[in-house]
Formats: C-alpha cells, structure tokens, sequence
C-alpha cells in the first residue's frame, strides 16, 4: 500500500505537472492564434498591397507603351516638319534666287531707260555728253538748275523730295 500510495503521489505529481503544463501550452496557444490572426491580417495587406502594386505595374506598362508610341508618332511628325521644312527652305531659296535675278533684270531696264532719256535730253538741247557740262550736284527745283545743298537748305529738304522730278519735267517742257 504504501508502494500504491507512494505511485499515487506520483502520478498525482505527474497529473499536477501535465495540469501545469497543459495551462501554459493553453496559455502559449491563445497567444499563438492572436500572433496568427495579426500574421493573417498582415498577410492580407500585404496581399492587398502586392495587388495593388502588380495592378499599378499593369497600369505603368499601359501608360510607357503608349508614350513609346507618342515617341514614335512624334519623332515620325518630327522627320516629316523637318522634311517640310528643308523643302521650303529650298523653295525660298530658289525664290530669291528668282527675285535677285527679277531685281538685276529691272535695275538693267532702268539703266537702260536713264540712258536712252538722257541721250534724248543731249539731243534735244545740243549738249554734247563727252563735254561733261552735267553736274551730278545740281538738280532742277522751281523751274531752276541749283545746287542740291541750296536747294535743301531752302526749304530743309521737304519740298525738294517732293518736287525734283516736276521740276525736272518743268525745265524739259520750256526748251
């Protein structure tokens, strides 16, 4: 009996350390399932985060593939104005070259009729051109043959702009 009491002790002493521990296990599980309640909800966010990360990856991949293709229309657009251009530069170009050759042409046909008016004026007054009677210095301003500068000095040079080819035309028409 005293055997039977001594194993009962000690299976009460066992039963006691497996209570014991069976309540700190108890204890460590409910602690283990609010760490894994938190690990899920971390989990989900980090889920919900990654989604959200691999929907905004979607999202920037749309967007570069359609500013690749902006590029491209717009280096094309580019490649086009540029040719645009380089073909009205050579169209400018070739106009004045046309417009030199328009100005050359119609400064030679002025020459040609100062020349032809002034071998008339030689003609019709008898000066003889070789005899360099004509002064450059002088012109006609009413109805007189004077010096530029007095002429300017006259009336400051308004009158004379205005009036130098009438008075011209004056002195023509009383020979």
């Amino acid at each position: 009996m005293e055997n039977l009491k001594a194993q009962l002790a000690e299976f009460a002493s066992s039963l006691q350390y497996a209570l014991d521990t069976n309540t700190t296990l108890v204890s460590e599980n409910k602690y283990l399932v609010v760490v894994l309640a938190r690990m899920k909800l971390d989990n989900d966010a980090l889920l919900t985060h990654c989604l959200s990360a691999e929907e905004k990856e979607r999202i920037m991949s749309v967007e570069n593939e359609e500013l690749k293709q902006n590029l491209t229309d717009l280096t094309v657009h580019s490649h086009s104005e540029q040719e645009k251009i380089e073909q009205l530069q050579a169209f400018l170009r070739k106009e004045g070259e046309d417009l030199r050759r328009t100005q050359d042409f119609v400064l030679h046909q002025h020459e040609l009729g100062f020349n032809k008016a002034l071998d008339q004026a030689a003609y019709l007054y008898n000066i003889p051109l070789n005899e360099w009677k004509f002064d450059v210095n002088k012109d006609f301003y009413k109805g007189e043959l004077m010096l530029v500068i007095d002429i300017l000095d006259d009336d400051g040079g308004e009158e004379f702009a205005q009036s130098a080819t009438p008075g011209l035309d004056n002195a023509v028409g009383k020979a």
